[in-house]
């Protein structure tokens, strides 16, 4: 009994042969066949391969060749694959003014491979263009006038900071990008703090304290209750042990909605909030059970009850202002 496959119209002998034929691992491709024919032979002669060649062609030269863009420098690619191993190792990416550029939705503009996109000055080779990108004076006026129209701009503060380094502490000021680059989550915070003239505060402890060890920014622990007075720019009674901290969590990237704790070990304590969760302030108190208390019962109205009475819906100077008055 002869049998016909119904995709390809291949016959077969026994029916066992034709469903071993649809068990294939590679399965059968339709040909262009009239299937209301019997005479299966005779069509496939009929067929022009030259023109059904010709055919397929015309029909992918027609579409437009597919093209993926860097998001960072629009510089274009052939496959994705390309185009996300570009995007991981590209420059532009670390260039305050273009995260800002994504960050307000504003156009990239087109890939320049040795021209500055800030000031259109062309230069003779691509290395010559990043030196040049790095110290270029237009770009740092754009990035500025950027910064006004960003509403939220968090990551781009300046802190100081002091982490505590076996018997000694180290003290220095960097944005929070400088931050996440010490691996902050696994310091011994003892002050993180987001200073409008943090450069300025730092200088000062310069000059004010002996450095110790011939080691830069390393002071010893009876330094270090100045220091963060100093910083406060208040009598703060400080106990190494108690801590108040300001958290953003990654739910609220985008909204001004921050929690407030406390703990006795900052170091355990900030590994527990979820990844790209950002350290607004840490400063050392007295009793952080009392100063929490505090602070939450001069901003009760504030409070989001509904997510958590330790959240605040505040802008985040005028937070880090109040709190600093009402520390213990």
């Amino acid at each position: 009994m002869v049998v016909y496959c119904s995709i390809c119209n291949k016959e077969f002998q026994y029916p066992y042969l034709l469903n071993r034929h649809y068990n294939n691992k590679t399965p059968c491709v339709r040909t262009f066949i009239n299937p209301e024919s019997n005479n299966v032979q005779e069509d496939a002669l009929n067929l022009d391969k030259n023109t059904l060649l010709n055919d397929a062609k015309r029909e992918i030269e027609e579409q437009p060749p597919k093209e993926y863009k860097c998001m960072y420098c629009s510089k274009l690619s052939t496959t994705s694959s390309n185009n996300n191993a570009h995007e991981s190792i590209c420059k532009m990416k670390d260039i305050l003014a273009v995260k800002l550029e994504l960050q307000l939705k504003l156009p990239i503009g087109d890939y320049q491979h040795t021209t500055c996109k800030f000031c259109d000055k062309e230069c003779s080779t691509r290395s010559h263009y990043w030196t040049h990108v790095r110290t270029c004076a237009t770009r740092k006026v754009y990035e500025r006038k950027l910064l006004e129209n960003v509403q939220y701009v968090d990551e781009y503060k300046t802190y100081i900071y002091i982490f505590k380094r076996q018997e000694n502490y180290e003290i220095g000021y960097c944005n929070y990008d400088g931050l996440l680059a010490k691996n902050v989550k696994s310091q011994n915070i003892v002050l993180i703090l987001p200073l409008t003239n943090a450069k300025k505060k730092y200088k000062e402890i310069q000059e004010k304290y002996e450095k110790r060890e011939n080691l830069d920014l390393v002071y010893r622990q009876e330094d270090i209750h100045n220091i963060v007075k100093d910083i406060m720019e208040n009598d703060i009674v400080c106990n190494m042990d108690n801590y108040i901290y300001i958290v953003k969590e990654r739910e609220f990237k985008n909204e001004n909605v921050f929690k407030i704790g406390r703990t006795k070990n900052m170091k355990e304590r900030i590994k527990h909030y979820p990844k790209n969760s950002r350290i607004c302030c840490v400063i050392p108190c007295s009793d952080c059970v009392e100063s929490e208390k505090n602070i939450l019962a001069n901003m009760k109205e504030r409070i989001m009850r509904e997510i958590g009475r330790e959240y605040i819906v505040e802008k985040e100077e005028e937070l880090i202002k109040e709190i600093k008055k009402i520390i213990i």
